[in-house]
């Protein structure tokens, strides 16, 4: 540690009072900026798992394809985990009351199926081999047929076919009994073990309602699907997919994409665009709210500048220890910063998780337990708070470090530059001394005789307004967009 650096530290150490209200500005400053950074990270956060939740964590789905092909998509080193859904048939739905939806697909599921697929299990357990079937809870709700787990069904298995011999799968809609055929080919013997709820099966729009069972080894090869999930998301972008295992694609998880990082989207947009608003705006308060510490700081030891100047000390030198001392400051409130951000927003999600689970949760709450908002800190928005952090109090520091330092060695030792008395400049109203008494006429005086070192605690004032100002109003706006998304508006049908 060099002179320099010594003399910063003992600084500091002499004037603990002020030294104090700088670092719980570094802390409110920081504390701010976790607060937002780390709200965008826990919201990406939430909207991932209500994506999962609903979509499941594959990235990209190859359809109507033969076995063979999908073994060999699985196979691929870019692929991390898949799941595959075997073409076993159909089968004639009896005394079903939807007549688009008159079979049921059967599908056999192989791979990760229970980690990358949305399955909710309303009763019961998946299927474990070919013989063991899950049926979906839409069957009782909206075809009017109930099946309780452990029932034994015999179904009669066949496909449906054109008048041109062409088969018909689950991406096909029934069309009616004229245009396609329905070819029974057998009955199999079923156990139900389970009934589920799959917001991305359990519908009600396609030709048979999805049950499935344990993908069996031999028989026809009718194709089937194939869902990936890649080492590396940002492969499955369209621009990329052509000879890859992606090549094929049918469809993306595109929202699931977008929220893990491996796509871009309008919300992350529009979530940057907020964060970098609000970060400004902290910036600006927090550069004027710790600069004034700094620069009563400067403008009281301008003194001791001098005579290190004028022994042979350089601006450079001098310039370094502000800084020296800027960081000192930092290594002890920005750690502290982050803590109190954190905590604060943690407090603050446990009282509005339900408002905005209402918001951005509704419609999958019956499959498993609802999902709250939580403090998510990204290693990202940690990081991002520290350095923008210590990239203020920095700006802070030099700002009024490179005036003071611009002053000769001779007039700082005076101190000429700050005490400026002028004939009549010094007078007070007689009003200021009936309002304030002796106390208000003595500050008006020492005001005008050194306007500059007070100069930064009005801006502060008007700083402290303008940040009001703008918090309340997005507060108000943002509480009118969440209002409008919420309510409901009565009307009168006729």
């Amino acid at each position: 540690m060099n002179v320099f650096h010594k003399f910063a530290i003992k600084s500091l150490k002499l004037n603990r009072t002020r030294t104090i209200v700088t670092i719980i500005g570094i802390i409110l400053s920081t504390a701010m900026l976790t607060a937002v950074t780390t709200t965008v990270s826990s919201v990406q956060q939430f909207l991932l798992e209500v994506t999962e939740k609903q979509n499941g964590c594959w990235h990209g789905v190859v359809s109507n394809i033969s076995m063979k092909q999908i073994d060999e998509i699985s196979k691929k080193k870019e692929v991390e985990k898949q799941v595959s859904i075997q073409n076993i048939g159909y089968a004639k739905l009896r005394h079903s009351k939807n007549e688009t939806s008159p079979y049921l697909y059967i599908g056999g599921l192989n791979g990760d199926y229970e980690t990358l697929l949305p399955f909710y299990m309303k009763e019961g357990r998946m299927p474990k081999n070919e013989n063991e079937i899950i049926l979906p809870a839409s069957l009782e709700t909206n075809a009017g047929v109930s099946y309780q787990v452990g029932d034994v069904i015999s179904l009669p298995k066949g496909l449906r076919v054109l008048k041109n011999k062409n088969q018909l799968w689950e991406d096909d809609f029934y069309l009616n009994e004229d245009d396609e055929t329905f070819v029974e080919s057998g009955k199999t013997a079923y156990h139900v073990v389970g009934i589920y709820l799959n917001p991305l099966y359990d519908q009600s729009m396609s030709a048979g309602y999805y049950v499935f069972t344990k993908a069996a080894n031999g028989g026809p090869d009718y194709g089937g699907s194939v869902y990936v999930s890649l080492k590396d998301g940002r492969k499955i972008k369209p621009q990329k997919m052509k000879g890859t295992v992606a090549d094929p694609l049918k469809d993306t998880n595109r929202m699931y994409l977008i929220y893990s990082g491996n796509a871009s989207g309008s919300v992350f947009r529009v979530l940057g665009g907020l964060m970098g608003i609000l970060i400004a705006i902290i910036m600006f308060g927090s550069i004027a709210l710790i600069g004034n510490s700094f620069s009563i700081s400067v403008n009281e030891r301008k003194r001791q500048y001098g005579l290190l100047s004028s022994i042979g000390a350089t601006r450079k030198q001098l310039r370094r220890n502000v800084l020296y001392e800027a960081s000192v400051l930092s290594a002890i409130g920005i750690p502290i910063g982050v803590l109190a951000g954190i905590g604060g927003m943690s407090v603050t999600f446990y009282f509005v998780s339900d408002l905005m689970s209402n918001m951005l949760n509704q419609g999958i709450e019956e499959y498993g337990e609802a999902l709250r908002l939580h403090m998510s800190a990204a290693g990202w928005a940690v990081l991002l708070a520290a350095l923008i952090g210590f990239f203020t109090v920095l700006i802070s520091a030099y700002l009024p470090a490179r005036k003071a330092l611009r002053t000769s060695a001779i007039e700082v030792i005076r101190q000429s530059q700050d005490i400026k008395i002028r004939a009549n400049k010094v007078k007070t109203w007689k009003l200021t001394g009936k309002l304030f008494g002796l106390e208000g006429t003595l500050a008006s005086k020492n005001f005008k005789r050194n306007r500059k070192k007070y100069r930064a605690t009005v801006f502060s004032l008007f700083v402290s307004v303008v940040l009001f100002i703008s918090a309340t109003s997005f507060c108000d706006y943002m509480s009118t967009a969440i209002n409008t998304m919420i309510s409901t508006v009565s009307c009168d049908i006729k």
